[in-house]
């Protein structure tokens, strides 16, 4: 911990008003990682980052059990989620269809740091034409230029990341690996923190919709609304979990759809009913609506669906929107999650005297006049601090 505390001052000491996006980026990657907040819960943040770091076109990570073999998937997009579930299906490991040393068991007790094609043997050409690629990656429009961080703790593998970009994109470069490998322990560090259920969670602003009928059968989902509806359904993606079913609605969100299909036209003004769902990923909060559709007076329903994050996690995410210098985000992040003055300096290695100066002028700049005011401007629903 002392070693990640000392490369998140010299992270410090390099940003200024004028940093470059890679180095905020790579700021806010490790404060996150550094919340112990737990892999799953901050591993949607830390992979939109990673898009600022090492700009790919999607990323996946890999996340093992104690025993080093696959436990489950984390995916940005559903498109992708139909690609982890044939890659654990399909090609990893299985005889013939596999490509030599892209298993992930094989990966986490044989490799180290970040592999291309290149380290790991592959021709690219091969590669190109292998069947993983063209039944997994082809069809969604990924490129054939891939790598990968096997990530270890005191030897032991405990999960991977792998990035492709777009055909037309150009390779990694030797930067952009090295800047990926350095990574590595803040990403250890992250899945070493405590589950999502032990801390308080807020309103991330993700927002979708579904429509469905008075049977619970989905009808339409805004692309939002079936990621979110993912996360619910399919917590854990791995060889064990079964197929990934895009029109599948939690059974208590059917069961709403079910009673509003019977309530009388004259009860439609009632209080939505709603379903609280909290999982690896955060809290999700459905709340249904009865409604006419223009085909003699046929019923649908309308379902909103919210999701709630950790309040670390919305804090990062509002800071970085904010003009701030390396060292004002630093204090400012300290200063919603509630530290004091002398917290603050003995955290960030300053002096007392210049925590106070910088909280002043931070909140002089924000409009806030104390730590409590400054925590709840930033986590304000909707418009942006």
């Amino acid at each position: 911990m002392l070693v990640l505390a000392l490369e998140m001052r010299n992270i410090l000491r390099g940003i200024g008003m004028t940093g470059s996006a890679v180095q905020r980026a790579t700021l806010r990657f490790k404060q996150l990682s550094c919340m112990g907040l737990g892999g799953e819960a901050v591993m949607p943040a830390l992979i939109r980052e990673m898009h600022n770091i090492v700009p790919s076109l999607r990323n996946m990570f890999f996340f093992a059990k104690p025993d080093g073999t696959l436990d489950h998937i984390y995916t940005e997009s559903m498109e992708f989620a139909a690609i982890t579930q044939l890659f654990v299906t399909e090609f990893n490991g299985r005889q013939g269809r596999d490509i030599p040393g892209f298993r992930f068991e094989v990966a986490l007790k044989s490799q180290v740091g970040v592999h291309d094609l290149t380290r790991l043997r592959v021709d690219i050409n091969d590669f190109g034409r292998s069947e993983f690629y063209n039944e997994c990656f082809r069809p969604v429009g990924r490129g054939k230029d891939y790598i990968r961080l096997v990530m270890r703790d005191q030897g032991q593998g405990v999960g991977m990341l792998t990035s492709f970009r777009e055909p037309r994109d150009s390779h990694f470069t030797e930067t952009e690996k090295n800047r990926l490998a350095s990574l590595e322990p803040f990403f250890v560090h992250a899945i070493r923190g405590r589950r999502v259920d032990e801390t308080e969670l807020v309103d991330s602003d993700a927002s979708g919709l579904i429509v469905a009928d008075v049977e619970g059968r989905l009808l339409y989902a805004s692309a939002s609304g079936r990621e979110l509806l993912l996360r619910v359904t399919h917590p854990k993606m791995a060889v064990d979990a079964g197929p990934v079913r895009r029109d599948a609605l939690p059974g208590p969100l059917r069961n709403i759809c079910r009673t509003l299909g019977r309530i009388m036209a004259g009860d439609d003004a009632r209080t939505s009913p709603a379903y609280h769902h909290r999982n690896l990923w955060g809290g999700f909060t459905f709340r249904a609506n009865l409604l006419r559709g223009e085909a003699q007076g046929a019923r649908v329903v309308g379902i909103t669906i919210t999701h709630q994050e950790p309040a670390g996690v919305k804090l990062v995410r509002r800071i970085g929107e904010l003009a701030l210098s390396g060292r004002q985000s630093e204090i400012c992040l300290e200063l919603a999650q509630g530290f004091n003055y002398d917290a603050v300096s003995e955290k960030l290695g300053i002096s007392k005297h210049t925590a106070v100066a910088h909280s002043r002028a931070l909140y002089d700049k924000l409009g806030v006049h104390n730590r409590s005011e400054l925590r709840s401007r930033l986590l304000e629903p909707s418009a942006a601090p």
